[in-house]
């Protein structure tokens, strides 16, 4: 079992990116989250986005989460700023083990287990 950190909203469950409002949306960013920035979006990851679809399709989308392999990688997506501001928001860092993960330099996809241990 591999270790992965996400940051996802206490009742929700739901990440950061999930459910947002285009227009009202993500107050808590304090910089672009991009490619350009070293934040691709999963699909704009070399190596996350190639094989998503099946990856999604072979375990249900419904039981696919993002996350990071350590707490180094989540400070290198999300400046102390952000975070503070999700923190604000009811948002925590949460701790998943899992058997199947694909993973990039920047981020993971994974498969949430069925049997969660919330911390």
């Amino acid at each position: 079992m591999k270790t992965v950190y996400r940051v996802e909203h206490v009742l929700s469950r739901k990440g950061p990116y999930t459910g947002m409002n285009y227009f009202g949306e993500y107050k808590w960013k304090k910089e672009m989250h991009c490619s350009a920035t070293g934040r691709p979006g999963p699909i704009d990851d070399s190596v996350i986005g190639m094989g998503l679809e099946e990856f999604s399709e072979k375990w249900g989308r419904e039981n696919v989460l993002f996350g990071f392999s350590s707490i180094e990688q989540l400070k290198n997506w999300f400046t102390n700023e952000e975070l503070a501001a999700l923190a604000d928001m009811d948002y925590k860092i949460q701790t998943y083990k899992t058997k199947y993960i694909k993973a990039s330099e920047f981020q993971v996809v994974f498969v949430c287990p069925k049997e969660i241990e919330y911390d």
